[in-house]
C-alpha cells in the first residue's frame, strides 16, 4: 500500500526528470552511423512521438522499450499496484497501434524495434531491413 495519496504520489513523479530511452536511441544512432545510414530526424513533427524519422523517404523508426511497450518476451510486471500497471501498458500499446495506423495511412512505413533487438547480434538484421526500406521509398 502507497504511504502516499495519489496527488502527493503524482506531484513526486512529476519532478523526476526524464532520461528518455538515451542507451537505446544511442544504440540505434551508433548502429545507424556505423552503417552510413543518413537523412534521419530527431523529434520531426509529425503524428505521434516518434525516436527517429527520415522526413524525405517518410520513414518512421520506433524503439520500444521492454517496459512500456509491453514486451512480451522481457516484461516483468511490478509485484504492486499490478492493475494499475497493466492498464498503463495497455494504453501504450493501444495509442502505438492507433499511432501507427494513422502514419500509414498517410503514406509513413514504420518499423519497430524492440529494445532486445538492440544487442550486436541483431543488428544487421535491423540494418538490412532498414536499409532496404529506404532504397524501396
Amino acid at each position: 500500500m502507497d504511504q502516499l495519496s495519489k496527488a502527493a504520489r503524482s506531484a513526486l513523479m512529476s519532478r523526476i526528470p526524464s532520461r528518455a530511452n538515451q542507451s537505446t536511441e544511442l544504440a540505434c544512432v551508433n548502429m545507424r552511423r556505423t552503417n552510413r545510414i543518413t537523412g534521419w530526424r530527431r523529434g520531426a513533427a509529425i503524428l505521434g512521438n516518434h525516436d527517429f524519422v527520415f522526413p524525405q523517404k517518410r520513414v518512421v523508426m520506433c524503439v520500444d522499450g521492454w517496459f512500456w511497450q509491453g514486451d512480451s518476451r522481457c516484461n516483468k510486471m511490478p509485484k504492486l499496484n499490478t492493475v494499475l500497471w497493466r492498464s498503463a501498458i495497455s494504453r501504450n500499446r493501444l495509442g502505438d497501434r492507433c499511432v501507427i495506423a494513422a502514419l500509414r495511412s498517410m503514406s509513413y512505413s514504420v518499423i519497430r524495434v524492440w529494445e532486445h533487438d538492440l544487442v550486436k547480434a541483431r543488428r544487421k538484421r535491423i540494418v538490412v531491413q532498414l536499409k532496404k526500406l529506404l532504397r524501396t521509398r
